[in-house]
């Protein structure tokens, strides 16, 4: 979302890499049509969506015990 051209083809590539790893391990996603289903279906396609998902997510795994400061750490963000 923060970068442009090829930073982000490759950040894209990366990302989708990763994400066809947890699809096959947890779902056993094998193509690309499935791989584009499960993303549409876990909405893991609008970051407007998916990101405060995984922050909820996150807060519950760490149980606000956070090794930094979290909202220090979002107030340098740049915001889109």
């Amino acid at each position: 979302m923060r970068c442009q051209g090829q930073e982000h083809t490759s950040l894209t590539f990366l990302t989708n890499q990763i994400i066809a790893q947890v699809a096959k391990r947890h779902s056993q996603i094998e193509s690309q049509d499935m791989l584009d289903f499960w993303m549409e279906r876990l909405q893991l396609k609008d970051p407007a969506i998916f990101l405060p998902r995984l922050a909820k997510i996150l807060d519950a795994i760490v149980e606000d015990n956070w090794w930094f400061n979290r909202d220090a750490l979002r107030k340098q963000l740049p915001i889109n």
